[in-house]
């Protein structure tokens, strides 16, 4: 959260969260879930579902309008400024992590925390 709150959205500070829809399994579907399972640390980074300037129902109507369709494509008028966030957040976690002398370990009482101790013999 310390390189999360040097990130602005809006002049607010950038706000990591837990998984906003735990229902919807979208971590159980990712591909770093794997590595989770064996125990290694993994970080699941989902860029939400507002647009900023953007009434609340436009990814909605878009997502039907052109997912998975022939016009799904980049366009003019996409504002990439979100995704350059995005990416600079996730960019700094992991200088963050790789500079770091401890390694990621689980939260205690984590689902992937018995494999991770196996793992590294704790």
């Amino acid at each position: 959260k310390t390189i999360a709150k040097n990130i602005l959205v809006e002049d607010k500070p950038f706000l990591p969260t837990d998984d906003p829809e735990p229902n919807a399994g979208l971590f159980y579907r990712s591909d770093q879930v794997n590595f989770a399972k064996k125990g290694i640390p993994a970080v699941f980074v989902f860029s939400g579902k507002d647009f900023i300037g953007k009434p609340d129902n436009y990814k909605a109507e878009r997502r039907l309008e052109v997912y998975h369709k022939v016009a799904d494509e980049i366009n003019s008028d996409w504002d990439l400024t979100g995704l350059e966030r995005d990416l600079k957040f996730v960019f700094d976690v992991g200088q963050n992590v790789g500079n770091n002398t401890d390694s990621p370990k689980w939260h205690p009482g984590n689902e992937f925390e018995t494999q991770f101790n196996m793992l590294y013999g704790k």
